[in-house]
């Protein structure tokens, strides 16, 4: 296999982030990159096949506000189990960088979402588990209430609408990896694959709610439902 291989492109991770999956997380992207890694070396025995490792904005190491396009060092934070194995599998392939000479490239994208014209995409995780929450809480409510339903939610969420998400459509994603992957890149190796004007929340939740014709939706913070206590609605959404 090894004399037929051109190029690498390592794709393949768990998406879990909760500490009871650290040992499964660690098995896929830390163990499973090693693998790769491994065989990669034996490819680049015979010929120079050059390894892309798709790893996450949130594996960089923030400083004064910036996030950097820098190998993250140990002391680098991270926020849940999935940002710390794309770490440790950031600096395992610098590791090998190093001691085998690999040629090697890291992409790190931030929150992929459908294609930029037409919408499409392959898998709904991440933002999209909140459409789909609005969603099935607009039909949910067009079923029970019918005509009486006045097409306001009345929900608030337990969220900052200042927060900008860094969502990237995935066609960008492809055309970006692809056109670094073809050129000359010097002594950079590490790149960052994000959106350099991204949405505020409150915009995409609107953007979430004009296809399915609601309003009603404000974003507040902790202090609000001290005031008023969640209704029952808001108590299953913030819980989803």
């Amino acid at each position: 296999l090894v004399s037929r291989v051109d190029e690498i492109w390592h794709c393949a991770a768990s998406f879990k982030f909760q500490e009871r999956y650290r040992e499964e997380i660690a098995a896929h992207n830390i163990t499973g990159t090693r693998h790769l890694l491994d065989f990669a070396v034996l490819c680049n025995h015979q010929k120079v096949t050059p390894v892309f490792h798709v790893s996450t904005a949130y594996a960089a190491p923030l400083r004064e506000g910036l996030v950097r396009e820098e190998l993250p060092i140990t002391m680098t934070p991270f926020r849940n189990r999935y940002e710390w194995s794309k770490q440790e599998a950031e600096r395992l392939v610098s590791v090998y960088r190093e001691q085998f000479d690999l040629p090697v490239a890291i992409f790190r994208l931030s929150i992929i979402m459908g294609h930029s014209h037409t919408g499409r995409a392959s898998r709904f995780t991440g933002y999209y588990d909140v459409i789909r929450a609005i969603y099935l809480l607009t039909h949910s409510l067009e079923i029970n209430l019918g005509d009486h339903f006045d097409r306001n939610l009345h929900l608030r969420i337990l969220a900052k609408s200042t927060v900008r998400l860094n969502v990237v459509p995935i066609d960008f994603v492809v055309e970006a990896m692809w056109r670094l992957s073809r050129s000359e890149r010097g002594a950079a190796w590490i790149f960052n694959i994000t959106n350099d004007h991204p949405p505020l929340l409150d915009y995409l939740f609107a953007q979430a709610c004009k296809p399915l014709a609601v309003t009603g939706i404000t974003l507040v913070d902790e202090a609000a439902f001290q005031q008023q206590p969640m209704s029952g609605l808001e108590r299953i959404f913030n819980r989803k």
